[in-house]
């Protein structure tokens, strides 16, 4: 063959060839997996937007690490229990499939513990499945009114009045372990309340065989027990004020509202005609709340600017202030039940019911 040709045939061998392979290369684009949360950080309930960042995909599957999964474009989620999830989103198009990841964080369920003295039972539940109660402590042949947690140390403490003249206080771990008598030879303790910063517990003691009342306090593990109040009345409410270093109390006797230091020294009625049980301090907005003839009140802490909270109807012993979200809770002996509002006592409603005799309650987040 003429060699000239055969060069020729050959050339057009090859660009034929390299045009069809050209024409031939129609692979289509890796697709990309890729999406944003609107919140990584959320309470239990809460809504999660997820905004779909995708490329080159036409068809997706999330799954949310709590064993379910959505195929929507940009889905919408909420968790019912607390814990980390890992969000995972695979993408897929016509040239493949890849999948991305991200952690989502479910704070726990606030739990809200309370003192049954009918049941003799400590008790808890979460703030939003209130209908699932969980039994902390047999608290049989000794019951109290008062109850109050340390958070620093992950200790319970309650008071005990079972035997009248045999009064304690108790203190076991929130993993119910190490049950013990820390403070005994009382009278009848009622409401008791931390001073955790400077290691105290206090109480409030009723009329003792010498018809003399009480507020008591210790170390918080029962050491340097002392009375820093007497009076010829007797004493069920107590609060102590952590943030100005103050007490507050109700003296049964004279129907009236004390504040005082910690010591017991300065103690100035604030309020007249009262008569309670239960007394707690809002430190973040500097007020206090207090029961008196069966209606649960909130003044300043000179007693100043007194507004009720709710509208009456049975003896409040525990109260709980969670200024992080604005919420109030206390619990009703007589109605058996457990009540949430806001701090100003708007959209009340009832939280548990059912219960024998609640007396003291604390927040557990």
């Amino acid at each position: 063959m003429n060699t000239k040709l055969y060069r020729s045939l050959t050339f057009l061998f090859l660009l034929i060839v390299v045009v069809s392979c050209g024409d031939d290369d129609s692979t289509p684009p890796q697709a990309t997996s890729g999406f944003t949360a609107d919140k990584t950080t959320v309470k239990i309930g809460d809504e999660i937007t997820f905004t779909n960042t995708s490329a080159n995909a036409t068809a997706f599957k999330w799954s949310f690490g709590d064993g379910t999964t959505s195929k929507d474009i940009s889905p919408t989620k909420s968790y019912a229990a607390g814990g980390t999830y890992t969000v995972s989103l695979l993408s897929t198009g016509a040239g493949g499939s890849t999948i991305s990841s991200s952690e989502i964080t479910v704070l726990p369920d606030p739990e809200l513990y309370y003192v049954d003295v009918d049941a003799s039972l400590i008790a808890k539940f979460g703030i939003t499945t209130p209908g699932d109660v969980t039994d902390f402590l047999d608290v049989s042949g000794m019951a109290g009114p008062g109850l109050a947690y340390d958070p620093e140390h992950q200790k319970v403490y309650f008071g005990d009045f079972e035997v009248t003249g045999e009064g304690k206080i108790w203190s076991v771990n929130l993993d119910g372990t190490d049950l013990k008598v820390i403070v005994d030879g009382l009278y009848d303790p009622y409401q008791i309340s931390l001073d955790v910063e400077n290691g105290k517990i206090y109480w409030a003691q009723d009329w003792d065989g010498d018809e003399l009342g009480h507020i008591g306090r210790a170390n918080l593990d029962g050491t340097d027990q002392e009375y820093v109040v007497t009076g010829d009345g007797w004493f069920y409410a107590l609060a102590v004020d952590t943030k100005h270093d103050k007490i507050y109390y109700i003296d049964e006797d004279t129907e009236e509202l004390y504040r005082a230091n910690l010591d017991g020294s300065d103690a100035t009625s604030i309020l007249s005609d009262v008569s309670g049980y239960g007394i707690q301090v809002d430190t973040g907005n500097d007020k206090i709340y207090f029961e008196n003839a069966e209606t649960l009140y909130r003044a300043n802490l000179d007693g100043s600017n007194v507004e009720p909270i709710n509208d009456g109807g049975g003896r409040i012993y525990g109260i709980v202030v969670d200024n992080a979200e604005g919420r109030l809770y206390w619990s009703n002996r007589d109605t058996g039940e457990i009540f949430q509002a806001n701090l100003d006592g708007t959209h009340k409603s009832v939280l548990k019911t059912g219960l024998g005799s609640p007396r003291g309650i604390f927040l557990k987040k």
